[in-house]
């Protein structure tokens, strides 16, 4: 039975067959029947590059696994600017190092650093 709700895969979970062949990848997902993918890397490839294969095979972005780290002052732009080219609407920070969540002070401390980013 169909389901009424688009489904993304998440990327990380056929890492390696992406380092191999990013584009293959896309492309097999889409014939599976998915609608959307979830990123954890690039794979060597440029975010608008990578737009045009999923808009050739009928993905979407839906998000990326971005770390922590690019989401300050020095990378911020260009992780804006590379979710805006893949047409992404969601960031995910899928881990935090021990030292911002360790202590509820340290967890503060990173929910500020993170509402302030919006």
């Amino acid at each position: 039975m169909p389901l009424n709700r688009p489904v993304a895969l998440q990327l990380y979970s056929v890492r390696h067959a992406c380092q191999d062949d990013l584009f293959g990848v896309l492309n097999r997902v889409a014939v599976f029947g998915y609608n959307g993918v979830e990123f954890a890397g690039y794979y060597g490839h440029r975010p608008l590059d990578i737009r045009r294969v999923l808009d050739d095979v009928g993905l979407k972005a839906e998000g990326t696994h971005t770390g922590i780290d690019q989401l300050d002052e020095a990378n911020f732009n260009a992780t804006v600017d590379a979710h805006k080219d893949l047409g992404a609407e969601y960031c995910i920070i899928p881990g935090l190092p021990e030292a911002m969540r360790n202590t509820p002070a340290a967890c503060a401390e990173t929910a500020k650093k993170l509402t302030e980013l919006t």
